[in-house]
């Protein structure tokens, strides 16, 4: 797998082969060791990466990103706070679109 490196998915998949895709020539070396890697080497990252595909599903984020809600850390409270205040101004600025 070839997965940009500006997906949230990168970090959790390190078996991908991850790419600047706005970079030329690191896509075409990423893409040539993709098409050239020995077999042994695509099934044994194809494995890892089903491995990670079935451990962080979409019931898996859905969890984390509750969880995260509910305990928000307190460093990240005011950050947070601020970041509610503009989204509620925008919606009341912008006649209830957003």
């Amino acid at each position: 797998m070839v997965l940009s490196k500006f997906t949230g998915d990168a970090e959790q998949m390190p078996a991908a082969l991850a790419v600047n895709p706005y970079d030329k020539e690191s896509m075409a070396y990423v893409m040539h060791r993709a098409l050239t890697m020995s077999l042994a080497e695509r099934q044994e990252r194809h494995r890892a990466l089903m491995e990670t595909i079935s451990r962080y599903d979409a019931r898996w984020l859905c969890d984390r990103f509750l969880r995260a809600l509910s305990r928000p850390d307190p460093a990240q409270q005011p950050k947070i706070k601020n970041l509610l205040s503009k989204v509620f101004r925008h919606r009341e600025t912008d006649s209830g679109r957003f």
